[in-house]
């Protein structure tokens, strides 16, 4: 009773966290796979093109041939792709997990009981039991005066 503010608090941070990975980090990716497709102009200035940086770059263990600006080979390009897959993945399973968890909280359910009319006491009254009293302080992780009730009354 008392943890489940903390849990669905845990959800939509996850879920803020993840989603701001897959914004920032999609565009840079998608700019890589337009110069490797050919679609963009290579950033790059002229003097990475030159024999001299490439022999250089070579030497040093790195790709010869940078991709995009961010100086990523291949392999760096497809691991990135990868955790990208993964967290759209985990973006679309917290978004429907907080979605439901969310829709529970709203209706004053559990995964227990499922859907009963009988402890539904109105959308605000039904977050204040589970997120506390104070509306300012729900999307903090706080215990801010605990929710309203004490898991058998309210």
């Amino acid at each position: 009773f008392y943890n489940r503010k903390f849990f669905v608090l845990f959800l939509l941070y996850t879920l803020l966290s993840c989603s701001w990975v897959l914004l920032t980090l999609l565009p840079s990716l998608l700019d890589v796979g337009a110069l490797l497709a050919g679609d963009a102009p290579s950033p790059l200035p002229s003097p990475l093109h030159s024999t001299a940086a490439v022999r250089h770059r070579a030497v040093a263990g790195r790709s010869p041939h940078p991709i995009s600006g961010f100086g990523w080979g291949p392999n760096r390009y497809m691991v990135v792709a990868m955790a990208l897959m993964v967290d759209a993945t985990l973006v679309l399973m917290l978004l429907c997990f907080f979605s439901f968890h969310a829709h529970m909280v709203l209706r004053n359910e559990t995964t227990i009981e499922g859907p009963s009319p009988r402890f539904d006491v109105g959308w605000r009254r039904n977050a204040e039991s589970v997120l506390g009293r104070d509306a300012r302080l729900w999307l903090l992780p706080v215990w801010g005066g605990g929710p309203a009730g004490d898991g058998v009354h309210w």
